[in-house]
Formats: structure tokens, C-alpha cells, sequence
């Protein structure tokens, strides 16, 4: 995050983008075998200022 004519990092244009909420959007479809592995990932990310919305469109086994 450097400004146009700088090369130095905005650490505290990090910091403040750390603190914001994100919303992560997940997809599946018979994906039982693989949901439990993809939240467990999401939730051993450092981010964790995050709100998880998983839409199943019409899954036949498992998965939800």
C-alpha cells in the first residue's frame, strides 16, 4: 500500500483495513466431502474479523 510516489509502506492504512469486517461468500453444491476442510481453513486464517455465508444450491447429500 504505497502511495504514488513513495515506495514506503501506509502501516497504518494497514492497520485500519485490518480492523474492517469482511463478508466471505461460499457456493457449494454436494460438496460434503470438502465444507468441513474450507470453513476449518477459513478459520485458521490470521483475518478473523469475518462473517461466513455458505448458500447450497440444492445438495442431495450431506453437505448442509
Amino acid at each position: 500500500m504505497a502511495s504514488e510516489n513513495d515506495d514506503r509502506w501506509d502501516f497504518e492504512g494497514l492497520m485500519s483495513f485490518n480492523q474492517e469486517k469482511i463478508d466471505i461468500l461460499m457456493a457449494t453444491y454436494n460438496g460434503e466431502k470438502y465444507i468441513r476442510e474450507q470453513i476449518e481453513s477459513l478459520q485458521n486464517q490470521s483475518y478473523n474479523n469475518w462473517t461466513l455465508l455458505i448458500s447450497d444450491d440444492g445438495s442431495t447429500d450431506n453437505t448442509l
